[in-house]
This record gives C-alpha cells, sequence and structure tokens, in this order.
C-alpha cells in the first residue's frame, strides 16, 4: 500500500517539470527560432502546415524533426529564461513590484517555526541592504517604505519567502504546489515571449511588414502583462494557501496512521 500511496506523488512531482518545459522554455524556445530562420512569415507558416499535413503519417524523417527542434527549442527557451530575468524580470518587478500589505506576516502564518526563522533571515537581509544603502540610519526605527528601491527590496524579500512556502506546500499538500508551479511557469513564458518578441522586432525591424510589427509589439506587452499577473498571483497565493492547512512542527507529514492507532 506505502509504494501504491507514493505512486500519485510522484506523478504530481511530474507536472510542475512537464509545465515549466512546455511553457516557459520550449514554446518561447520554438518561437524565437521559426521568427530568427523565417524570412517570409506567412509563407513558411504556410508551408509548414502543408508539410505538416502530408506528413500526417509518422515518418522516421518526420518524427527526428520533431525531436530534434523540440530540443533546439528546449535549449534556447533555457537560455531565454535567464536573460528574461534580468532583462525583464527585474525592471518590471523594480517598477511594479508585490506589495508587502497583499500577503500575511509569516508570525500569522501556520508554518513550522523552522521555516519562520528562515523567512525571518530573508527580512534581515532586507533590512541589511536598506541600511547599507543609506537609506536608513543605524539603530533608528524600520521607517515606512516609500522609495522605489525599498519597495522592489521589499518585493524581493516576499519571492523568497513565497519560494520557501512553496517548498514547503510540497511536503503538505502537492496538490496546491502544483498551482503555484503552474503560476511560475507561466509567469516564466510570459517574460520569455516579451524578450522574443522584443529581439525579433530589434533584429528584423527592416524586412517585417508593419501588421508584424505592430503585432511583436502587442505581443511584448500581452508578454509583460502575463508576467506581472501570474507572478502576483504565484506569489501572494503561496501565502493564502499556507493559512488553509493546519500546523505542522518541522513541516513533516501527519501521520494519522500512528495517532489514530495512539487514540486506540
Amino acid at each position: 500500500m506505502g509504494a501504491e500511496g507514493d505512486i500519485p506523488k510522484q506523478v504530481s512531482g511530474t507536472i510542475p517539470h512537464f509545465w515549466f518545459d512546455i511553457l516557459g522554455r520550449i514554446v518561447p524556445g520554438a518561437f524565437l527560432l521559426v521568427g530568427l530562420f523565417s524570412e517570409d512569415w506567412h509563407q513558411s507558416l504556410t508551408s509548414f502546415v502543408h508539410k505538416f499535413a502530408a506528413d500526417f503519417p509518422l515518418t522516421t524523417h518526420s518524427v527526428g524533426f520533431f525531436l530534434l527542434f523540440s530540443g533546439a527549442s528546449f535549449f534556447v527557451g533555457h537560455f531565454l529564461g535567464v536573460l528574461s530575468y534580468y532583462l525583464i524580470d527585474r525592471p518590471v518587478a523594480f517598477l511594479w513590484p508585490v506589495e508587502e500589505e497583499s500577503v500575511c506576516s509569516p508570525e500569522k502564518l501556520p508554518l513550522p517555526e523552522m521555516l519562520k526563522a528562515c523567512m525571518k533571515s530573508f527580512t534581515s537581509e532586507s533590512g541589511k541592504s536598506s541600511r547599507s544603502s543609506g537609506s536608513e540610519e543605524p539603530g533608528a526605527s524600520a521607517a515606512p517604505v516609500t522609495s522605489k528601491m525599498d519597495r522592489f527590496r521589499k518585493h524581493k524579500m516576499l519571492a523568497k519567502q513565497s519560494e520557501a512556502i512553496a517548498h514547503w506546500l510540497w511536503i503538505r499538500s502537492p496538490d496546491l504546489a502544483i498551482i503555484i508551479s503552474r503560476w511560475t511557469a507561466e509567469a516564466l513564458g510570459g517574460r520569455s515571449v516579451a524578450l522574443v518578441s522584443l529581439i525579433l522586432l530589434i533584429s528584423k525591424w527592416r524586412c517585417l511588414s508593419l501588421p508584424i510589427r505592430a503585432s511583436l509589439l502587442i505581443l511584448f506587452f500581452c508578454g509583460i502583462a502575463t508576467h506581472c499577473h501570474y507572478r502576483n498571483r504565484s506569489i501572494t497565493n503561496a501565502f493564502y494557501f499556507s493559512t488553509m492547512l493546519e500546523p505542522n512542527p518541522g513541516g513533516e507529514e501527519p501521520k494519522r496512521k500512528q495517532a489514530a492507532g495512539g487514540a486506540v
């Protein structure tokens, strides 16, 4: 029974990787490859559809091409994820950070004491960074967050705390953790698509028609909006989901069978 009970958890553990690989890496990577190596996008798309229809009965050539293209898209998307973090995520977080008022204080959450101590260390790191920048005098009381830089530091602190809670949720409730992981993957996909749209606009500007330029520009802003939306949901809802669980010291999964046996 124990081995059978572990199967759903093993299967659910592969779902986040599926979302990250498909939404966050393969799709943006394929978008960039097709955009960069296509001179006439309309003609390329039409020929691709015709070739797919002709090769619909799977052949060795079509399967091999699909695997090669998927692998190349994955690696390109992996690099896009890193670049989009520095070129899209950090500037967006500086301009539109997650507000501290939108989440519960870690002290009020039913979290293990060890996890609370870890989250407090993130808070102290944020305070040290603020003092080192000269925005706060040593020994002074905590000032209200007013500047953009202070809000950005608070955002990074909340993101770290949310990630720590998400790891804890994998132990307590994998179903809730899968939801957060999917939102994180969608945020990654949004910012990667935004970066791809920007790359294609810059590199292909002269050979693009006006409608294609407008479409890429719209896609860029849609990617930014998608990233902001799902980033906010993944960060804030990790705090919210943790309030739905009972406290469990140490973060271990409750042993209901042993408790029931002890009661008997």
